[in-house]
């Protein structure tokens, strides 16, 4: 876009990127933003399944090898279980 006031004595060009750095600066600060909740979110997850495993009927050398497919599988497994056979 060109202005032009000779009467005033001033002009002004502007140009579509001239200010494209700052939605790239925005557009990275957001997408670290992201990752490191994304990144919080699962080590969040992952101490929690840590905890479960540790809940399992199981030595502890086992729980900490199980992924966490296995540990909800297994904890489901338990839980049926202990519904079919409760404690007296």
């Amino acid at each position: 876009m060109t202005g032009h006031c000779a009467s005033l004595g001033w002009s002004r060009t502007t140009h579509i990127g001239d200010f494209s750095d700052e939605p790239e600066l925005r557009l990275d600060s957001m997408k670290e933003k992201s990752k490191n909740a994304a990144r919080t979110r699962r080590e969040k997850e992952n101490a929690e399944f840590f905890e479960l495993a540790k809940l399992l009927p199981l030595p502890s050398a086992i729980t900490t090898q199980l992924d966490k497919a296995s540990i909800i599988r297994l904890t489901t497994s338990y839980l049926k279980m202990r519904a079919l056979f409760p404690e007296d």
